[in-house]
């Protein structure tokens, strides 16, 4: 059944391409053009694969033209022996470089058509790589080309070449890393077998990265075998492993006695991995014995591991109990500062004693114990007699003044007085600190601060930071920027302030002057205010501002000038030529997204490539609008050729986001221009939203991809598998697979006479496998698709290899 569905797509109408009067006149356009879309008809196929160009280049762009599906060429495909001549001359061709210009097209179109027989002609080009230049890069090619290909057919070949000791190192590493990722614990328990004793280094390093992920109870008595090994320069690596891996009290216990007899640097990293697993009391005090052993250097490995072991109010008592005496003054300051840091009230209470009674006088420990206690209740009895005795260094008392100004006059009191410090941080510091204790006395004083000049410019804004949290001081702050202030930094103070915090005529009164910027000359600041106030709209959107954002978006559009000779870059190259039209655009995505409504807006007077740029923004929120937009921009006389693709490729977005009814005509409309796809792949992509131009190597048939998508999303039944099931032949975006079987799903799942939707799935779900082997959402759906099916352990063990996958990305 599945084969009659797929010969059903041949009878579709060939694509028309140029053609040449011989073979040998073929440029290498048309040859590019062939490989794309493939050939017009058999009798052109049969015509040119014959007799073909005798330059390499545009003949081994002709032949893969050949390898092109039957969904996209709607040609059957080639088979028997034309089938592997024409491969073995495209592999050639790859693999002698004689495309050099655009090779991944090649290999988009190559790896589709990869059997058995052509991956283990590439794994003995690997294999056979030889001293040469030549050879090696040979070589190399190779291996790209197999590591690309199917994961069903090419798995247990990068298994065989990881496993090959002739082959150089680099390249098994690699081989190794997509072999076990791809496979999962049956190739991981190959490897271990194979390479765990005696392989190269870097293999058994990077396989216990592998093995991590995977590990499980019975492998820990393997894994400390390889930690006894002399002679293995990754016994420490696996040291550490085992360490973090290890849960038995015994073993644990084992582990920490062997710690203290390996190298210095690796004592206290395996100690962190060993305390992962959490608590444990025997481990615990025999750290505890440490501290009063007599090895120097374990004294301090205990001190500083100690506190993830021992439960805090243990540590503590275990720290008072070796408390040094008091006329050991230096190394009783030392102790307190690890007492500070214990979270039980009577070791802080302990150190803020002992901070009040003179050790803020130690020029070292006492600030650092004042740190430690800033965010400590238990300092509170003493803060008084520290902040206002003037002995005390600043270093003690800032610290506490600064931490404790939310609860204690005392703080807020030797906050005022920082204030007259010369030193421009100190007063920003004083400032915030007192602004986020939020005490109404201070407003007067924050009044002063912002109409003094002789305060820092971060203090001052930082003052009306505080001033904008009451009624009151948004009064005065609205009143202050009737006078435009010349000091930017206060004044964009004062505008975030009442936009933030303001009433609704305050804030509208803030944003009009964050969009004029009166008083200032200079560009780049009244570009700043704006910006700044974009950027509040979109971190705090209102619905009811969208019409008045639409307004600014349109002056920022029509204001601007040409940019670049032809087209429009990047979208990251585009924020920073159109910054206005960037930040006021995300503002208003972030309003339409909170419920607001697009005013309609005339496209006609706008500047094309700065209306694209709002357009690629908008287009989730208002596809509607911005097909419309595009779709005007497209049918303009004299619009630069790449330009008029990114219009045509954002409708085409907008219309996928619109629904597929929609999404249909949007896509046929996009490939009746083969020669822009072609020439300006990166338009198509950045129309379409990706991030990276490469997702487009070969665009049209990802077009065409989507399309059948589109179509199959509106039929059901027979009608949607015959769309669906040619995504199986060749090579397929991996994403619009998982795509498709969620389709066939959909109509199989549940439903009595299904069983072709959900054979379908696992089809279309394994061959996404085979495309992105480490992805975890191909697994997901066959998963899904084997337990409608039936097949209870097949669904399991799928699953379980995507959470697998899944822990891996996290």
């Amino acid at each position: 059944m599945l084969s009659a569905l797929l010969l059903a797509v041949w009878a579709a109408p060939a694509t028309q391409l140029p053609e040449p009067a011989a073979a040998a006149e073929l440029t290498r356009e048309q040859a590019l053009a062939i490989l794309h879309e493939g050939f017009a008809d058999r009798e052109d196929r049969a015509r040119l694969l014959a007799d073909p160009p005798s330059d390499p280049a545009v003949r081994v762009l002709l032949l893969a033209g050949a390898l092109v599906p039957a969904r996209s060429s709607h040609l059957p495909p080639l088979a028997g022996a034309e089938r592997e001549r024409v491969l073995d001359l495209v592999l050639e061709g790859v693999l002698g470089h004689h495309e050099e210009r655009e090779p991944e097209l090649l290999f988009e179109r190559l790896r589709g058509a990869l059997g058995d027989r052509e991956l283990r002609a590439l794994a003995a080009e690997c294999a056979a790589a030889g001293d040469d230049p030549a050879g090696r890069r040979r070589a190399e090619t190779a291996l790209e080309v197999l590591l690309g290909g199917p994961t069903s057919l090419a798995a247990p070949i990068w298994g065989e070449l990881a496993l090959d000791s002739g082959l150089p190192q680099d390249a098994r590493v690699e081989l190794l890393d997509r072999w076990i990722l791809a496979v999962g614990r049956p190739a991981l328990d190959c490897a271990l077998d194979s390479l765990l004793e005696g392989g190269p280094p870097a293999l058994q390093r990077r396989l216990l990265g592998l093995w991590l992920p995977m590990m499980t109870p019975a492998d820990l008595p393997r894994l400390r075998a390889v930690t006894r090994d002399s002679n293995s320069t990754v016994a420490d690596t696996a040291f550490q492993l085992w360490a973090r891996q290890e849960t038995d009290p015994a073993q644990r216990l084992e582990i920490l006695r062997e710690t203290l007899e390996r190298p210095a640097h690796l004592r206290q990293v395996a100690l962190r991995a060993l305390a992962a697993n959490g608590q444990e009391p025997a481990l615990a005090e025999e750290l505890v014995d440490l501290l009063d052993g007599p090895v120097a250097d374990h004294h301090e490995l205990a001190e500083r591991v100690l506190p993830a072991f021992l439960a805090p109010e243990r540590l503590f008592q275990v720290y008072l109990e070796r408390l040094p005496a008091p006329e050991r003054s230096a190394s009783r300051a030392a102790a307190m500062v690890t007492i500070a840091r214990i979270p039980v009230p009577e070791a802080r209470r302990l150190a803020a004693g002992w901070l009040s009674a003179g050790g803020w006088a130690d020029p070292v420990f006492g600030s650092a114990v004042a740190r430690e206690l800033g965010d400590c209740t238990e300092v509170d009895d003493v803060l008084p007699r520290l902040l206002e005795t003037e002995e005390v260094p600043p270093e003690v008392a800032r610290p506490l003044a600064l931490a404790r100004a939310a609860t204690s006059e005392n703080a807020r009191s030797y906050l005022r007085r920082m204030l007259a410090d010369p030193e421009q941080i100190l007063q920003e510091q004083a400032i915030r600190a007192l602004v986020g204790a939020g005490d109404p006395y201070d407003l007067p004083l924050l009044q002063e601060v912002v109409l003094q000049p002789g305060y820092a410019s971060g203090a001052r804004a930082a003052a009306l930071g505080g001033l904008a949290r009451h009624p009151g001081g948004r009064a005065w702050m609205l009143q202050l920027l009737e006078q435009e202030p010349p000091d930017y930094e206060v004044r964009a103070a004062l505008v975030s302030g009442l936009i933030e915090h303001g009433d609704a005529g305050q804030r509208a009164a803030a944003l009009d002057h964050a969009r004029r910027a009166p008083g200032f000359d200079d560009p780049d600041l009244a570009l700043g205010l704006a910006l700044m106030a974009w950027q509040i709209q979109r971190g705090e959107p209102r619905p009811e501002e969208a019409g008045a954002l639409c307004g600014e978006l349109v002056e920022a559009i029509a204001a601007v000038r040409p940019r670049f000779e032809d087209g429009l870059p990047d979208p990251r190259r585009a924020a920073a030529a159109f910054p206005r039209v960037h930040g006021c655009a995300r503002a208003l995505a972030r309003c339409l997204e909170a419920g607001g409504v697009l005013p309609r807006i005339d496209p006609e007077p706008l500047h094309p490539p700065a209306l694209l740029h709002a357009a690629a923004i908008l287009v989730r929120e208002a596809p509607a609008a911005v097909q419309e937009w595009c779709r005007d921009l497209a049918q303009r006389e004299q619009l630069d050729p790449s330009l008029r693709l990114r219009a045509l490729a954002t409708a085409t977005q907008a219309g996928l986001l619109l629904g597929p009814q929609v999404a249909v005509p949007t896509l046929e409309l996009l490939l009746r221009h083969p020669q822009a796809l072609r020439d300006y792949p990166w338009d198509l992509a950045f129309g379409l939203g990706a991030e990276d131009a490469r997702t487009w190597i070969l665009p049209g048939d990802r077009l065409r991809e989507e399309l059948r998508l589109a179509r199959a999303a509106l039929g059901s039944g027979a009608e949607r598998l015959e769309l669906l099931l040619p995504l199986l032949e060749g090579y397929a975006s991996p994403s619009n697979l998982v795509d498709a079987g969620w389709l066939a799903l959909a109509d199989g799942e549940g439903r009595a006479g299904g069983g072709a939707a959900v054979e379908a799935a696992v089809a279309l779900a394994s061959r996404a496998v085979d495309w992105a082997p480490r992805d975890p959402r191909p697994r997901e759906l066959l998963a899904r698709a084997w337990a409608a099916a039936g097949q209870v352990d097949l669904a399991e063990a799928a699953a379980a290899d995507g959470e697998r996958l899944e822990d891996k990305q996290r």
